[in-house]
């Protein structure tokens, strides 16, 4: 993610960019790429993601995001400008609906997710004669819809192929004393495939996603984002075989970000991409008829993108169903 082209740092202005969803936090460097970060909550996917109910039914998952010590980085890797920082709260809603019925020997899934966050950021651009910056403010992300099949193979396997659209419904601005925007301004595009195992005698588990992300031009900027790829997952043990409760286990989570496209527009800088890495443990709790995880992720090795620390905890129970299967917390 870049500042937008016009004036300020390195010839461009000086405006950082945050697009937050389901708890997804991100602010620009001083050069070129990703002039917005996904609206996809990257990092938030890491256990029993390609798991959905086998039942037909409604399930509510709730997600919560506290990230600190955040910091933007170049594509050096070093914090630029220094003395910034971010600090995101997020909190967000996902409604997703099993549907009765089958195609490719798969049920139809659909779901829609509404995030909303307090961020408060400090930029310091002072050397490009602009001040320090500092904005705070509780506001509405962009809102994600999606679409997709869920198959299961025998009593631990299972697999999803979805397609989730973000929609610039959060609000944005160009304005230079405004310099953190929540909405992204464009549309976004994130075809994705996963795995998943899950032991249900053990507690055992891992998950893969994968996941490429296509934007459309912003039209306030006339700037578009280049392609990027997008994994995520974990493995964990079910820590009832030590004599605790049957229903913990604890994992290893993580998650690589990776532009693989040139950004296009005015002002674009040819040959820097960004990325991210994240890695942590988590912890999970399966209750009767849903879950609960906490988990902690290290960014590093961020490139022309914010870095910091996450730490989440994610819930999932049914709404409504035709029975109650127990549910794994994260998807």
């Amino acid at each position: 993610m870049g500042f937008l082209p016009q004036y300020g740092l390195e010839g461009r202005r000086a405006t950082a960019a945050v697009a937050i969803v389901a708890a997804l936090a991100g602010a620009s460097s001083a050069a070129n790429a990703l002039e917005q970060p996904p609206q996809y909550p990257i990092g938030v996917g890491t256990v029993y993601d390609a798991f959905y109910s086998p039942v037909p039914g409604l399930t509510a998952f709730i997600y919560s995001l506290n990230m600190s010590d955040a910091s933007l980085r170049n594509f050096y890797g070093e914090a630029s400008p220094p003395n910034s920082s971010l600090a995101v709260n997020a909190l967000a809603l996902r409604i997703l609906n099993v549907w009765d019925a089958q195609f490719l020997g798969a049920r139809p899934i659909t779901w829609g997710v509404v995030p909303v966050a307090y961020f408060n950021g400090t930029l310091d651009l002072q050397n490009a004669g602009l001040g320090v910056i500092h904005e705070g403010d509780w506001m509405l992300g962009d809102t994600g819809i999606g679409q997709g099949l869920s198959w299961h193979f025998g009593n631990n396997w299972s697999a999803q192929v979805s397609l989730e659209v973000y929609l610039p419904t959060g609000p944005y601005s160009t304005a230079v004393n405004h310099p953190f925007n929540f909405g992204s301004n464009m549309v976004t595009f994130y075809p994705n495939a996963g795995v998943t195992y899950w032991n249900h005698d053990t507690n055992d588990t891992f998950s893969y996603k994968l996941q490429y992300i296509v934007s459309t031009e912003n039209p306030a900027t006339h700037y578009q984002n280049g392609d990027s790829v997008e994994m995520e997952g974990g493995a964990g043990i079910g820590l009832g075989r030590f004599g605790l409760n049957k229903n913990l286990g604890l994992d290893v989570v993580g998650f690589a970000l990776m532009q693989t496209e040139d950004d296009s527009g005015p002002g674009m800088a040819p040959g820097q991409k960004s990325q991210l890495f994240g890695l942590g443990p988590q912890i999970r709790y399966n209750f009767e008829h849903g879950g609960l995880a906490i988990k902690w992720e290290h960014e590093f090795d961020g490139k022309g993108i914010c870095q910091g620390e996450r730490v989440w905890a994610q819930t999932a129970f049914p709404l409504f169903g035709a029975e109650k299967p127990i549910e794994p917390p994260l998807k």
